[in-house]
Formats: C-alpha cells, sequence, structure tokens
C-alpha cells in the first residue's frame, strides 16, 4: 500500500539526500519526525513550504527547512523532550501542514 508522507527538511550530502518526513503522532499523541533516504520516495508535489530556508552548515551538508530547525542542537533538545524545542517543532509543523 502506497502512503503519501509530509516532507518536513532535506539533508543533502556529497553521497545521499536524506528527507526528514512526518510519521505519525506517537503512543502519547504527539507529532514526530525521522530522517529516512530519498531513494525511498517518489515526489508527488514541487511545492516548497514558505518557512523554509538553505543553510550549509559546518559539516558541509546543505539544510533545507524551517530556520529554527537549523539552529544548533535544536534536533538533540527536541528529542531530549525540551519544552522550547517541541513548541518551536509544533509551530513549525503547523506551517508546513497548512501549507505557508
Amino acid at each position: 500500500m502506497e502512503q503519501e508522507y509530509h516532507v518536513l527538511e532535506l539533508t543533502i550530502s556529497c553521497e545521499s539526500t536524506y528527507l526528514r518526513l512526518l510519521v505519525g503522532p506517537n503512543s502519547m499523541g504527539e507529532s514526530y519526525s525521522a530522517l529516512y533516504p530519498s531513494w525511498g520516495f517518489v515526489t508527488t508535489s514541487d511545492s516548497i513550504s514558505l518557512n523554509w530556508r538553505i543553510k550549509i552548515n559546518d559539516e558541509s551538508l546543505i539544510l533545507i527547512g524551517p530556520e529554527s530547525w537549523m539552529a544548533d542542537g535544536f534536533w538533540e533538545r527536541y528529542y531530549d523532550g525540551e519544552p522550547k524545542a517541541r513548541k518551536i517543532f509544533e509551530i513549525e509543523l503547523n506551517k508546513i501542514l497548512d501549507g505557508q
């Protein structure tokens, strides 16, 4: 069965491209995401969220997604359960899902 996912951000390296996908609510009903290699997916839309930006980080990775998610340590704080990071995630997620 084919499943459609929202791409929340892209990470591009010399070797591969990864997609951060919204994979669903966890057992507590919270939205969560995960990175997957792009080769396993087909693009069905070429629109880009208005809140996406482009950044080249210190590891020469190209990041395309919400600027606030590109802050150093954001994903570590998010997965550690920091309330401020979780709130930032939800705000940017809602912008993407609402087509802003």
